[in-house]
């Protein structure tokens, strides 16, 4: 299951993509654009807790505030 985390610090939010498969937590910064969107992975993790805090320390600023939906 594909999951969206929304990460606010203030200034912004910023869009990465958590994909679940076998076990293994793929996370992908997006980049939203005008017509298509732009994925770049940073990393993998065995677990979600692993994931948001490889998000976390991807971040540009400071976290103020972190929403985790289904895709």
């Amino acid at each position: 299951m594909d999951r969206k985390v929304i990460i606010d610090t203030g200034n912004q939010k910023q869009l990465f993509k958590v994909r679940e498969y076998d076990g293994r937590f793929t996370v992908y910064r997006i980049n939203v654009g005008f017509f298509t969107d732009d994925s770049r992975k940073i990393g993998e993790t065995r677990s979600l807790e692993d994931a948001i805090t490889l998000i976390k320390t991807s971040v540009d600023g400071s976290v103020r505030n972190v929403e985790i939906k289904n895709w």
